[in-house]
């Protein structure tokens, strides 16, 4: 009697860690999914962030030898007044 009860546990035991065993699979091979859409996401965003910074950074460079530039530069918040800035009082630090 006690061999039948003990066998009975041992095989439910199994049933439920093979359940859970399969949820949790299933699981992790969805996140991995997901996971690799959004790094292919990522990547081309970080692709699209290097190729700004890179024409920001030749516009700065333009600007020293077209000073015209400057002023459009100023206006899109892209570059600051030098004049402005030497000029604004230092906030005390607390």
């Amino acid at each position: 009697m006690k061999q039948e009860s003990l066998a009975a546990f041992l095989v439910g035991t199994f049933s439920v860690c093979a359940l859970a065993a399969m949820v949790l699979s299933a699981k992790y091979c969805f996140s991995a999914r997901t996971l690799h859409r959004i790094q292919s996401r990522v990547m081309a965003v970080q692709s699209r962030v290097n190729v700004t910074q890179a024409l920001l950074n030749e516009t700065i460079d333009y600007s020293k030898r077209n000073p015209a530039v400057e002023q459009l530069l100023r206006s899109l918040n892209l570059k600051t007044n030098p004049v402005a800035a030497a000029t604004a009082p230092n906030s005390p630090v607390k």
